[in-house]
């Protein structure tokens, strides 16, 4: 199974957003006579997938940026503009921000620690000044900018993806349906097949996540809600389905003990799943349901009969 790719346009929104971000940061900075090449690489590495990433990175990246800059005056003092102030700018940097728990703000931390080192002239606290100003000007607008212009539609996205991740399950369930039936698979692509499944559905149910983040911040309709509870409630099914299947490849049958009806059985009901899954909007038949049901005794009779001969075999 191919990873699921979703066809998007050559220019997509967050594209849009981080041109529109830079722009506005750029002029802004020009206008005020402040640094501009540093506040346009913030600009950029701050534009996030939703407006709730956006904000609550922005609160940790604002004071580690801040930090950052202020370790890497600190030590161009000492050191003054040489190989060993950029390596211990960016060092410390790190480590400031994990042991205070900014990690989101890192990146950007590093970077305006490691930037301000060849552009010091002398007056450190203007210096500072002019980064903080620069940071917080790049930050405010990227994230207004997230926030506003081109809300993301991420159940679209899911619906796709969820009609895709139908098809690659009920073909996982059909060639385990084979192999367990004793037909020559290849079983190590197979057991691929159905990791590669697991981690889009993780993939997916980020992708709810996203959306229900972005609508703290959004209206939406309540036919897209609806919409959306749907496509979530087909990705638990997805899972449950999935974790039956995991089921599957540690089952070792012995077909051999089976009679020819009932490999014929077994053969209908994961054909009949697996077509189930492939289009969820057609209705099962009655054979379906009167097959499982024929299946389920079948189950039972057989787990009789075994508890049986367990219990001779203690005797």
């Amino acid at each position: 199974m191919k990873k699921i790719t979703i066809p998007s346009k050559f220019i997509g929104g967050r594209i849009i957003k981080t041109g529109v971000a830079v722009f506005i940061t750029a002029l802004i900075c020009q206008f005020l006579n402040l640094p501009v090449a540093f506040a346009i690489v913030t600009a950029i590495v701050t534009i996030e997938p939703t407006a709730a990433d956006s904000i609550r990175k922005g609160l940790q990246r604002f004071p580690a940026s801040l930090i950052g800059t202020a370790i890497s005056l600190t030590i161009i003092y000492f050191f003054g503009q040489s190989p060993l102030s950029y390596t211990l700018a960016a060092v410390l940097t790190i480590t400031a921000c994990v042991k205070l728990k900014l990690e989101a703000g890192t990146l950007v931390a590093t970077l305006a620690a490691v930037a301000i080192v060849p552009t010091v002239e002398g007056n450190y606290l203007l210096t500072f000044l002019e980064r903080a100003g620069t940071t917080t000007i790049a930050l405010f607008i990227s994230t207004v900018v997230n926030v506003s212009i081109f809300p993301p539609k991420f159940f679209r996205m899911i619906e796709i993806r969820n009609r895709m991740l139908f098809k690659d399950t009920a073909d996982l369930l059909s060639q385990k349906g084979k192999d367990l039936l004793g037909q020559d698979i290849d079983r190590k692509k197979s057991k691929k097949q159905y990791e590669q499944v697991a981690k889009e559905i993780e993939r997916s149910l980020q992708l709810c996540q996203y959306q229900l983040e972005e609508w703290k911040f959004h209206r939406h309709s309540i036919e897209e809600m609806r919409r959306f509870h749907l496509e979530q409630k087909k990705l638990q099914l997805l899972q449950q389905v999935l974790y039956h299947l995991n089921g599957l490849f540690v089952t070792k049958l012995h077909t051999h003990y089976l009679e020819e009806k009932q490999k014929d059985l077994l053969s209908f009901t994961f054909l009949s799943l697996s077509c189930a899954l492939k289009d969820p909007s057609q209705p099962i038949s009655n054979e379906h349901f009167e097959r499982i049901k024929q299946l389920d005794n079948e189950f039972w009779h057989l787990r009789s009969n075994t508890d049986a001969d367990a219990e001779t075999v203690k005797k």
